[in-house]
């Protein structure tokens, strides 16, 4: 048997790869164009500084645009390894192909150039891009920058939204990563633009898609409630989808009392020709609106804002109670009610003779402490919570129901 000498036996992977590296840069030379730049990525794999080198002549030599975006592409996944490319790099930022300059940016980004001087390329391409992607990251790394206003911003932001739910022209993980990110950043932009922005989105929330709508309200409640105005959110609700109503419905819960303005519209969804997450929804935020004090004392303090929550909310919390047909309504409106503490008392003569016939042991526990609440007053309805203490199924109920009695008898 012929043993080759061990020095050759290293050289043959060299050998090897020069040979796999001459054919991939032969191959990146002719053909169409897909083919070429399917040749320069086998090429980064295989040969990562003959890929840089062939990639930076792309940039400063062809005339296809394609290429010289699969060559920013390229460099911009090697990072710092594509460093002998940032002279032409920076001369791509100027590329008329928003493409390349895209790409140039990121690649340079990666290499940690600095924002302040890329920040030229980014503003054209969030004023200029056609493409809603480039324009989108662009504007998202730069805001918020005194030269692109709310509106601009606003635009670029609502242009992705729509393209995030377009299948044709993402795939699934470019969409996905492109809906949080047009998200967060509409959220900020919310929660920074004062009364600026929560009319700008406002105003926008009519004319836009069906898309960017259900966007608008997941972000209207990052809106500080100084900034916004409940009333104009509650017009919203005119005509939009279950989920958009429902995110409106939270977004007016964090404006607690402020949301009087609001109340009969929210009410209104209680109604039960409306959607049973929109029930749920609006049973949970009224909970949030009526703002009980958190001291026992300023509770029992006489107002017309308590007069309110006793005489509106908590009857037609009482009413979703009795009447829903769904048991997962059932139990927000008797959660809710809970919440409601001393000023959901007056409820609990409504609700207590419905309570063994709630199938959650969670609403019936909820409704316990409303009767509970009720002690001392006419309502309290004892004889509903003795049952209750003796044979319900669930141990907790039955021991509240026994807290409640032992309470009311001292």
């Amino acid at each position: 048997m012929v043993r080759l000498p061990v020095v050759l036996l290293l050289l043959v992977p060299v050998f090897a790869q020069a040979a796999d590296t001459a054919k991939l840069l032969k191959r990146t030379e002719r053909g169409e164009t897909r083919d070429r730049i399917n040749a320069l990525n086998d090429l980064g794999d295989a040969d990562a500084p003959a890929a840089v080198t062939r990639a930076t002549e792309w940039l400063e030599s062809q005339t296809d645009a394609r290429l010289r975006a699969a060559a920013a592409r390229l460099l911009w996944d090697h990072k710092d390894a594509a460093a002998p490319a940032e002279p032409a790099l920076r001369r791509a930022l100027d590329d008329a192909d928003e493409e390349t300059a895209y790409a140039a940016v990121g690649a340079l980004d990666a290499m940690g150039v600095p924002d302040a001087q890329l920040r030229s390329t980014r503003l054209r391409l969030a004023r200029q891009a056609r493409d809603a992607y480039y324009a989108f990251y662009a504007a998202r790394a730069l805001y918020p920058d005194p030269d692109l206003p709310l509106a601009n911003v606003l635009d670029v932001v609502f242009d992705a939204v729509d393209l995030s739910k377009n299948e044709d022209a993402l795939d699934f993980s470019a969409r996905h990563d492109l809906g949080d990110a047009t998200y967060t950043l509409l959220a900020r932009v919310a929660k920074e633009n004062g009364r600026e922005g929560f009319s700008a989105l406002v105003d926008a929330f009519a004319r836009e898609s069906p898309a960017v709508r259900y966007t608008i309200s997941r972000v209207i409640g990052s809106v500080p409630v100084e900034s916004g105005d409940p009333k104009r959110i509650a017009a919203l609700m005119t005509g939009a989808r279950a989920d958009v109503r429902g995110f409106l419905l939270a977004a007016l819960g964090g404006y607690g009392a402020r949301a009087q303005p609001a109340l009969d519209v929210m009410l209104g969804e209680l109604a039960l020709n409306n959607e049973p997450a929109v029930r749920k929804d609006a049973a949970s935020a009224l909970s949030r609106v009526a703002d009980v004090p958190g001291a026992l004392s300023d509770m029992q303090k006489a107002g017309s804002w308590r007069t309110q929550v006793e005489t509106r909310i908590a009857p037609a919390l009482a009413r979703l109670v009795v009447d829903d047909p769904e048991p997962a309504v059932r139990t927000a409106a008797a959660e809710s009610l809970e919440r409601l503490q001393l000023w959901g008392a007056p409820a609990a003569s409504v609700v207590a003779p419905v309570i063994a016939r709630q199938d959650d042991a969670a609403a019936r526990l909820a409704l316990v402490s409303v009767c509970k609440w009720a002690r001392g007053t006419p309502g309290f309805p004892r004889e509903v919570l003795e049952k209750l203490a003796a044979s319900d199924p669930d141990t907790y109920v039955r021991r509240d129901a026994g807290d409640a009695l032992r309470a009311a008898s001292q």
